[in-house]
Parts: structure tokens; C-alpha cells; sequence
């Protein structure tokens, strides 16, 4: 699950060089109650907004430049 936040949903972005922000919410089934004490909440963290942004590479409509987390 996903949601725009930010200028673009305000329709307040600025073109032509416009940034689109994403929040999304990990499945809790991808977290276990040990990953914050571990430490491997930052790794799943990262691996799955790399399978976002790579989802959204190979979507029909890419967007027009690469996509970049932060």
C-alpha cells in the first residue's frame, strides 16, 4: 500500500523538474518483532523500497528519469 503525499497530489509542484514523493508501508509480514533488535529492520527496510523503485522501472509508463531514495 502507497500514498502520494507532498506538492504533486497538492497539484503545487513546480515543472518541469517536478519530484514525487511516496510513502509506503512495509507487509507486516515482512517484519518480525526481532528485526528492530538485530538490526535487520535497515536492511529489509532498504531491499524493499529497491524492489519499489525497481517495480516501478519496469512498470508500462517508467517515470523520465531514475528514481532516487531517500
Amino acid at each position: 500500500h502507497f500514498k502520494l503525499v507532498g506538492s504533486y497530489p497538492l497539484r503545487t509542484i513546480a515543472l518541469p523538474h517536478a519530484n514525487i514523493d511516496m510513502v509506503f508501508q512495509i507487509p507486516s509480514e515482512c517484519i518480525s518483532g526481532k528485526d528492530v533488535r538485530n538490526h535487520r529492520y535497515a536492511d529489509k527496510r532498504a531491499l524493499y523500497v529497491g524492489l519499489v523503485g525497481a517495480a516501478l522501472q519496469h512498470a508500462p509508463n517508467p517515470p523520465m528519469r531514475p528514481l532516487r531514495a531517500s
